[in-house]
């Protein structure tokens, strides 16, 4: 489900490449081979992303050849939100999307997760419980109006 549209257009094109190479020349097949290629790419970046939520923090790693993990600590998220995009809905996942006062990590988004509201209300809570351990309270300012008023 992630990446539908991607992979939706990339099959298109390669029948679209496939059709040209019999109809027109065989020299469109080198099109398809690129796409196909490009997909493969494609999929294998999602299959290599892996999240892991713990007590105390996000985790969140990708890569190919070069591999990246950022994390994010609890006490600092803001905001939890659940997005379910009609596909998604579908098979039961959804895109959490996480606001944090971390400089390096404002918004990390967890796309196509099966079981995103229970997740969602797991990091809620795990969130609250770090903040209550570490002793960190929110503060929310509004920057749009004067305080002073």
């Amino acid at each position: 489900m992630v990446k539908a549209g991607t992979f939706l257009v990339g099959i298109l094109l390669i029948i679209g490449f496939i059709v040209g190479a019999i109809m027109v020349t065989p020299w469109l097949a080198i099109g398809a081979v690129i796409d196909a290629a490009y997909l493969a790419g494609v999929a294998a970046l999602i299959r290599t992303q892996v999240f892991e939520v713990t007590n105390q923090r996000v985790r969140w790693s990708r890569g190919i050849m070069t591999k990246r993990t950022d994390e994010l600590e609890l006490y600092r998220v803001m905001d939890v939100s659940l997005v379910e995009p009609f596909l998604l809905r579908l098979v039961g996942a959804g895109n959490i999307e996480i606001t944090s006062a971390d400089t390096t990590t404002p918004r990390l988004v967890l796309p196509a997760v099966l079981g995103a509201g229970k997740l969602r209300e797991h990091l809620r809570n795990a969130v609250e419980a770090c903040r209550m351990q570490k002793g960190v309270r929110v503060t929310e300012f509004d920057r749009g109006q004067d305080p002073t008023r």
